[in-house]
């Protein structure tokens, strides 16, 4: 019996794993395809929560059995909205600026638009 726990345990572990490493996975994808004005609009993540809650009760159930299991895949979890919201800050701060030198240029003005080092985004 302890031998179909742990094989349980180790299964629902790696699973887990690769469910949160890839939570966000449709999402990065879909707000790489948006339009540079879409960019700007708040981002949809109710697949996300949806996965999410999917997954609690899975969670709940290996947590009980090995409660040392809850650091890492929170960590997984974590390090894959983490990327989602880097990605999506950054398509919107390029839109930004995009538009403020479009319009600048537009305008005739020369102003200086550049970011300082510390501005920047990464």
């Amino acid at each position: 019996m302890q031998d179909m726990a742990k094989t349980f345990l180790h299964r629902a572990t790696d699973y887990l794993e690769a469910e949160f490493r890839g939570i966000a996975d449709g999402a990065v994808a879909a707000a790489g395809n948006l339009s540079p004005v879409d960019r700007l609009k708040q981002p949809n993540h109710v697949p996300i929560h949806a996965t999410a809650k999917q997954l609690a009760p899975l969670l709940e159930v290996v947590v009980a059995m090995r409660p040392g299991a809850l650091t890492p895949l929170r960590g997984h979890y974590c390090k894959a909205v983490n990327n989602l919201l880097k990605q999506e800050v950054t398509g919107a701060a390029k839109e930004l600026v995009r538009q403020v030198t479009a319009s600048a240029g537009a305008a005739g003005a020369d102003a200086e638009l550049s970011l300082k080092h510390a501005d920047s985004v990464k």
